[in-house]
């Protein structure tokens, strides 16, 4: 004992140094992820064959629970008619129920049907449709009644046609759906157009031969759970002659249990100015209200594709930033969502951009000397550096304004004539166009005095009185040059 207590200080010490205080673990803490609940799923196991009954019916509990057990959103169960009257429904938290063209026990009926009115779901294959008929569910008319002749019949053939690929039942499929056996259930759309259901039915196929012929019945009540009814049976060899079977039947769960991925999507700033960074929200969850965490996210306006990646605290949703620098007005930008399991969604919105001009101006001579015409450049672009060949351009020298043309590739010109300017001219290049900021940057210049002009010399005027002495010396100097050109003669 001694020697525990002598001890004790040492290893409580050494504690101390391995465990960080609590101040460090409320500082590190992080919030997570809302949890994304699993669907939970439960397949009907049950032979039984009531009264009501009528057709053939299967009991491949065991190939449904193969297909969804296999994908981890869904927290698959198997129950007995016993198991439901135990109320493990309830207790189990179920929110789908599966009838894998097979019957409960007519003691459970009402405990399924008021579990379906709280908000469950079913998903009724081929001859359940009895069930879903029998205890009014669909429709409530025919409660009492499996319904066979009057709302429904085995007449659906080896080929149905989707008519509704945008539903999730349908997802992966369009046109033709072929399987091998013929006469199977499908409700008749003329009589349950005349139900009071029928403002919450989705026609999601239909029989090719026979339009009347419901395929698969998608029901979306308001006040109650869903319910989804599918043409074809379950039997042991449906695997090998319905390649559809897994992918129905997933699509089919997860969409009564409203495992449907929803995307809405959102920006910091919905009139930018080019160059501005842009955040782009996408709220990517399921129709149960989940945050799918794990969906790739991207979206793409004009020639930018941004990848969006989801927030680590509230609210929680997928956050991208997007350079407006090239784009420029009304722009489309396209959200896109995958996620395994669930499919690819599409949602968009629109942004508009206002432009912003990058100008620089020159002259071919910043020194000028008054008189002289110089030459200005401007050249043009837009906030990606793009050229911009529309715009309005202008130099403002006091009250006097040149218009410049435009050459190419965004280059502008204007001659401007320094006549009558002096010393340093300050100038203002103005650049507009509609749909972007009007730019104005300076452009300044030093015009030099010109010289003074040339001095012309002003001539000398002899007096008159000299020019009579002028004129007879000259001819003096003739009449001499005379004489000796005589004499020089005539000594040859």
């Amino acid at each position: 004992m001694l020697v525990a207590l002598v001890f004790l200080p040492v290893l409580m010490a050494i504690a101390s140094g391995l465990t960080p205080p609590a101040s460090a673990l409320a500082a590190d803490a992080r919030p997570a992820y809302p949890p994304t609940r699993p669907l939970r799923v439960a397949i009907l196991d049950s032979d039984a064959l009531p009264g009501y009954a009528t057709g053939f019916f299967h009991n491949e509990y065991e190939l449904a629970y193969e297909v969804l057990s296999s994908d981890p959103l869904l927290d698959v169960m198997v129950l007995t008619s016993g198991g439901i009257d135990f109320g493990f429904l309830d207790s189990y938290d179920i929110d789908v129920l599966v009838l894998i063209d097979n019957l409960p026990y007519e003691y459970v009926n009402d405990k399924i049907k008021t579990w379906w009115e709280n908000g469950g779901a079913i998903v009724a294959f081929d001859s359940s449709i009895c069930f879903l008929c029998y205890v009014g569910i669909l429709p409530a008319a025919s409660a009492g009644s499996n319904g066979a002749g009057t709302y429904w019949d085995y007449s659906v053939g080896d080929t149905v046609t989707i008519t509704n690929p945008a539903h999730p039942i349908a997802r992966g499929y369009s046109g033709d759906l072929y399987w091998f056996w013929t006469d199977v259930a499908g409700y008749f759309e003329n009589v349950l157009r005349g139900e009071p259901e029928w403002g919450h039915i989705t026609v999601v196929a239909r029989d090719a031969a026979d339009s009347n012929l419901i395929a698969i019945t998608a029901y979306d009540p308001p006040d109650k759970g869903r319910v989804a009814h599918i043409w074809f049976d379950v039997a042991p060899d449906t695997p090998n002659y319905v390649p559809f079977f897994p992918n129905v039947l997933n699509n089919a769960v997860k969409w009564a249990g409203k495992l449907v991925m929803t995307m809405s999507v959102d920006v910091s700033d919905p009139a930018p100015v080019q160059g501005d960074m842009v955040e782009l929200y996408a709220y990517v969850r399921d129709e149960r209200g989940y945050f799918l965490p794990g969906a790739k996210v991207w979206a793409v306006a004009g020639e930018e594709t941004v990848s969006l990646r989801p927030a680590v605290t509230p609210p929680f949703r997928f956050v991208g930033l997007l350079d407006t620098s090239r784009l420029v007005g009304e722009v489309r930008i396209d959200f896109y969502a995958y996620f395994e399991g669930l499919g690819t969604l599409r949602a968009w919105t629109i942004i508009t951009i206002t432009g912003r001009f990058i100008v620089d101006a020159r002259l071919d001579d910043a020194t000028p000397t008054e008189g002289d015409v110089i030459r200005a450049y401007v050249r043009v672009e837009d906030y990606g550096h793009r050229p911009v060949e529309d715009a309005t351009v202008t130099i403002i020298i006091g009250t006097s304004t040149i218009s410049a043309t435009h050459v190419a590739d965004g280059l502008y010109i204007a001659d401007i004539d320094t006549d009558g300017l002096s010393g340093s001219v300050s100038a203002i290049v103005r650049v507009e166009k509609p749909g972007f900021e009007t730019k104005e940057v300076p452009l300044t210049f030093e015009v030099k005095e010109a010289p003074p002009p040339p001095t012309i010399p002003t001539p000398t005027f002899i007096p008159i009185e000299y020019l009579d002495l002028i004129a007879l010396a000259g001819v003096g100097l003739g009449f001499i040059g005379l004489i000796i050109g005589i004499v020089a003669l005539s000594k040859k």
